[in-house]
């Protein structure tokens, strides 16, 4: 039995993008017609997303997970379900809530770990690259308990 999912996790709107012609509750129910079941919408630096809108997906037969397109050192990186606020971020250590930022890490592997401060440019790619994972599985990534 070959069962599908049909999702996108990286849709642009009006509500933060000007020169698009559709928005948000256009977009779902287009999606909606077209057979998905799963959408993001995740706007530059602006979450578009509230319970409103989520009902309205609801009823279309779609789960809207909350989404956002921030610009972390210079680089676009997708944030879902984010626990911090969005316009608070602007380096790759503020994806990590400040109750949840080691203070100090212990050495892992015969290298130093560098989570109390993630921001050189080795870590900054390294997250670039992997840019949907929780905070938690980065802090483990690194080393961090």
């Amino acid at each position: 039995m070959n069962v599908g999912l049909r999702a996108d996790l990286h849709i642009h709107t009006r509500e933060a993008e000007p020169f698009i012609t559709y928005d948000a509750r256009e977009a779902i129910a287009r999606a909606a017609r077209e057979g998905y079941h799963v959408l993001s919408i995740s706007n530059h630096d602006t979450q578009t997303f509230n319970a409103e809108l989520s009902a309205f997906a609801r009823d279309q037969g779609i789960v809207l997970i909350p989404g956002v397109e921030v610009t972390v050192e210079g680089r676009h990186v997708l944030v879902y379900n984010a626990d911090v606020d969005v316009d608070k971020i602007t380096t790759f250590a503020g994806l990590i809530p400040s109750s949840r930022r080691p203070t100090a890490c212990a050495k892992s592997s015969g290298r130093k770990s560098s989570c109390s401060t993630p921001s050189s440019s080795a870590t900054s790619t390294r997250r670039a690259s992997t840019s949907i994972e929780r905070p938690s599985s980065w802090l483990e990534r690194w080393g961090c308990p």
